[in-house]
């Protein structure tokens, strides 16, 4: 098991990239709207974390995922799906098509 090494914060479908200055490297973002927040504060449906190339203790949203995409290096822009854990635990594999649909805002809907 990966759990409590820095591995656990590398997606499986990326290939090991470089590490940031601090020797770490996340492959995962968590949702702006959700920094500061309690969770019972958001809608369950709210997305916390997904995968995208922010760097260590990156935060951002959808528009991130995008300009990522669109990015001609790297190997984000060749992914067909995209891993996004809500607010209520579950987690889904998303296709890029798929994740305007989701909750972003926080805002019960």
């Amino acid at each position: 098991s990966d759990m409590g090494t820095g591995q656990s914060f590398q997606s499986p479908q990326l290939p090991p990239g470089r590490p940031e200055p601090d020797g770490k490297r996340s492959d995962y973002a968590l949702n702006i709207a959700a920094a500061g927040k309690n969770l019972n504060e958001l809608a369950p449906d709210t997305v916390l974390v997904f995968e995208c190339p922010l760097g260590w203790n990156g935060s951002g949203g959808l528009s991130d995922i995008q300009f990522h995409r669109l990015k001609p290096w790297g190997s984000y822009d060749q992914l067909q799906s995209i891993a996004v854990t809500l607010v209520d635990g579950s987690v889904h594999q998303a296709t890029f098509a798929e994740l305007e649909k989701f909750n972003w805002t926080g805002q019960r809907r």
